[in-house]
C-alpha cells in the first residue's frame, strides 16, 4: 500500500593507503624548469641582448599567465554566478533566485566547460590585441628622418654636417643618401 520514502544507501570503500606520486614528481619538475628559466636564463638572456633565449621565456611567461588567469576563473566561479545572480536579479522574489541558483548548481559542469572555453578565448584575444597596439605603436614612434641628423641605431646619432660636409654643402641637390659600414675583418 505504500512505498518506502528512503532511497538505498550507496557506501563506497577507497584505499588511500597508496598515492600516485608521479603527477606530483612531474608537475614539481616543471615547476623547477620555470623557475630556472625565469631566474638564470632571462637575466642571462637580457644581459646578453640574445633573443633566441629571451623571447621563448616570455613566450612560456605568458601562457603561464593566460593558464593562472584561466584557472582563477574557473576557481572564482562559483562566487561570480551567485553574485550575478543577486545583481542582476535583485528584483525578483527570494524562490525565483534560489530556483536559479539550484539550476546553475545543476549544470554546473556544463557551465565549467563554457567558462574554460570562454576565459581562454578572451585570454587569447586580449594577448592579440596587446600585441597588435604595441606594434603599432611601435611603427608609429620610428619618426621619418629628414634633415642632416642621420640615426644608425637607438645608441648611435651621426650629425651630417660634422661627418661630411659636402652633405651640408650640397645638400639643396642630394636627395638621398645612405651610409655603408664595413666588417673590420675586411
Amino acid at each position: 500500500m505504500q512505498r518506502a520514502k528512503n532511497s538505498g544507501i550507496l557506501i563506497t570503500f577507497t584505499d588511500n593507503s597508496t598515492k600516485n606520486l608521479i603527477p606530483y614528481i612531474i608537475f614539481g619538475i616543471i615547476s623547477v624548469l620555470f623557475g630556472i628559466s625565469i631566474y638564470y636564463f632571462l637575466p642571462n638572456g637580457l644581459l646578453s641582448q640574445n633573443l633566441s633565449i629571451i623571447l621563448p621565456i616570455f613566450f612560456m611567461i605568458l601562457l603561464g599567465m593566460i593558464t593562472g588567469l584561466t584557472i582563477l576563473a574557473t576557481n572564482l566561479q562559483g562566487l561570480l554566478e551567485m553574485i550575478f545572480v543577486y545583481v542582476f536579479f535583485f528584483w525578483e522574489r527570494e524562490s525565483i533566485r534560489v530556483l536559479l541558483r539550484k539550476n546553475l548548481s545543476s549544470h554546473k559542469h556544463r557551465n565549467y566547460l563554457t567558462s574554460l572555453i570562454y576565459s581562454l578565448s578572451l585570454g587569447v584575444i586580449i594577448f592579440l590585441l596587446v600585441s597588435a597596439s604595441l606594434q603599432i605603436q611601435t611603427i608609429a614612434t620610428l619618426d621619418v628622418i629628414t634633415g642632416p641628423d642621420i640615426y644608425c641605431n637607438e645608441d648611435m646619432l651621426i650629425i651630417a654636417n660634422k661627418t661630411d660636409p659636402v652633405l651640408l654643402k650640397y645638400k639643396d641637390y642630394i636627395k638621398d643618401f645612405a651610409y655603408m659600414s664595413m666588417n673590420a675583418n675586411e
